[in-house]
C-alpha cells in the first residue's frame, strides 16, 4: 500500500514561500519596468493627455488590472516613468544621496539652460503652474521624487523608510529648495541664475544634515 505525502508542515510551507518570494519580487519588478518603459514611448510619441492606460497595458503585453496594481491611475505612471531613470542611478551610486543629487542638480540645469536658452524648461515651468492637468502630474512627479530620494536617503542612514521621518524630511526640503529656485528663475524671466540657486540650496540642506546627524549620532555614508 502506498504511503500518503505527508502535508507540509508550517516551517516547511515557510520556508517555501521565502525561496518563491525573490523570484514573485523579481517578476514583479520586471512587470513594472515593462510598463514604465511603454508608458514612457508612448507618451513622449502621442502625448501625456492622448495615452490611456489600456494602451500602456496593451503595448507591454499585460492586462489593465496588473498595471492597475503598479499604478492607480495615469499621473501615478507618468510620474513614475518621469522619475526611473533617477531611481536606477541611485541604486548604482558610489557616492551618498546628498552628494549625488549636488551632481545631478548640477547636471541637470546646465543642461536645460543650454538647450535654446532655458526656453524649453520655461515652457515645461509654464505648464506646470498654468495647464491644471500638468499641475497634477507636477504634485505626482514631485511626491515620486521625494519617495525615491527618502529609499535612497534611509538606507544612506541606515534607516527604515517606512517607520523613520528623517529621510522623507530630507527629501522634502531637497525638492523644495529646487522648487523654489525654478520658480525664482521662471518669474525672473530667466533673469536669474538658475544653477547657483539650486546648489546653494543643495548646500543649505546638507548643512541642516550635517547637524542633525551629528547630535543624533547618525552617520551618512555611500552603500558599501
Amino acid at each position: 500500500m502506498a504511503k500518503k505525502k505527508s502535508a507540509k508542515t508550517p516551517i516547511a510551507q515557510e520556508s517555501s514561500a521565502k525561496q518563491d518570494y525573490p523570484l514573485r519580487n523579481k517578476r514583479r519588478m520586471e512587470t513594472r519596468s515593462a510598463l514604465i518603459k511603454s508608458a514612457q514611448r508612448l507618451m513622449a510619441e502621442h502625448g501625456f493627455e492622448s495615452v490611456t492606460m489600456q494602451q500602456v497595458a496593451d503595448d507591454a503585453g499585460t492586462h489593465a488590472q496588473t498595471l492597475y496594481s503598479h499604478f492607480p491611475n495615469k499621473y501615478a505612471l507618468s510620474a513614475a516613468a518621469a522619475v526611473e531613470w533617477l531611481r536606477i542611478a541611485l541604486d548604482k551610486r558610489k557616492v551618498d544621496t546628498i552628494t549625488f543629487w549636488r551632481i545631478w542638480v548640477e547636471k541637470r540645469s546646465s543642461e536645460s539652460l543650454a538647450a535654446n536658452d532655458g526656453g524649453p524648461l520655461m515652457a515645461l515651468v509654464s505648464d506646470m503652474k498654468t495647464n491644471p492637468k500638468f499641475i497634477l502630474v507636477n504634485l505626482a512627479v514631485t511626491a515620486e521624487y521625494i519617495h525615491v530620494l527618502s529609499q535612497s536617503l534611509a538606507e544612506d542612514l541606515g534607516m527604515d523608510a517606512k517607520v523613520d521621518l528623517l529621510p522623507k524630511l530630507i527629501a522634502e526640503m531637497l525638492m523644495a529648495g529646487s522648487e523654489h529656485h525654478i520658480s525664482k528663475w521662471y518669474e525672473a524671466e530667466g533673469d536669474y541664475n538658475l544653477l547657483t540657486g539650486e546648489l546653494s540650496a543643495v548646500d543649505e540642506v546638507t548643512e541642516i544634515i550635517k547637524l542633525v546627524c551629528k547630535k543624533r549620532g547618525i552617520k551618512l555614508q555611500a552603500p558599501k
